[in-house]
Parts: C-alpha cells; sequence; structure tokens
C-alpha cells in the first residue's frame, strides 16, 4: 500500500508539474512524462538485470535481427527494458484517464517529489557502482 501511495504521488506531482509547463498541448506533457518515467524505470531495470545477471551467469537479452551491435543491442534495451515499463505506466496511469481519479487524492509538492525520485532513481545505480568499485579496490590491495 506504501509503494502505491508513492507510485502515484510521484506521478501527481509529475503530471501536476507538466501540466504547469506545458499547458497548451495535453499530448505533449504525457509524453514527456511518460519519456522521463520509461527511461528512468527502464535504466533502472537494465542496471539491475546486468549486476544481478552478472553474478547468476544470465546472459543479456537479445532479439538477434540485425547484424549491428549497435542497432541490435539499442532495440534490444527498447523491447526488453523500457517496453515493459511503457506498457504499464500507461495502463496504471493513462489509459482511460486514470490519472483523473488519484490527482485529487495526492499532495501536489511543486514538482520536488517527481524530481527527486526522478534523480534517486538515475543516481542510485551509479552510486552501487561506484562503491562496488571501491570495495573491488579495497579488496585487490
Amino acid at each position: 500500500m506504501l509503494l502505491n501511495k508513492l507510485y502515484y504521488s510521484v506521478w501527481t506531482d509529475g503530471i501536476k508539474r507538466m501540466q504547469e509547463r506545458f499547458p497548451e498541448s495535453n499530448l505533449y506533457w504525457k509524453f514527456m512524462l511518460m519519456l522521463f518515467m520509461v527511461v528512468s524505470f527502464g535504466g533502472f531495470s537494465m542496471f539491475l538485470y546486468g549486476f544481478i545477471g552478472r553474478i547468476l551467469g544470465l546472459p543479456w537479452p537479445h532479439l538477434n535481427l540485425f547484424q549491428n551491435g549497435f542497432l541490435e543491442n539499442t532495440l534490444s534495451a527498447l523491447v526488453f527494458f523500457m517496453l515493459p515499463w511503457f506498457v504499464i505506466h500507461y495502463y496504471l496511469v493513462l489509459w482511460k484517464n486514470k490519472y483523473q481519479i488519484f490527482m485529487s487524492k495526492y499532495k501536489y509538492r511543486n514538482g520536488k517529489l517527481f524530481f527527486n525520485f526522478f534523480l534517486c532513481i538515475i543516481f542510485t545505480p551509479l552510486f552501487i557502482f561506484i562503491i562496488g568499485v571501491i570495495i573491488a579496490k579495497m579488496l585487490a590491495n
């Protein structure tokens, strides 16, 4: 229940902030908000899969559609890590304008909750990576 409240509070804060920022277009603020959320959750998922997958020896998912490594990796990341978050966020928040239900339930914090959540989810993998490098260097000595 606490995670639901956090999830919808972040969305409410982000929606109201984006609506203030881009009042001229209903579609544009939805696109920008989805972009922020999908990239942050997808990037965090890629990090977790890479981190845990390396420990467990799991292969990186590939579609094997192209010979070009960059194109193959980009498309694989989009399909396996970004697309699922897009579908989840869309159906939990934007489908049939569900966001209007929880807009009145949760407090607007002037975009600060959304911004802090976004920064935390983006920088947590970097922080974990830096800690891992420090520990590896300490153990190597």
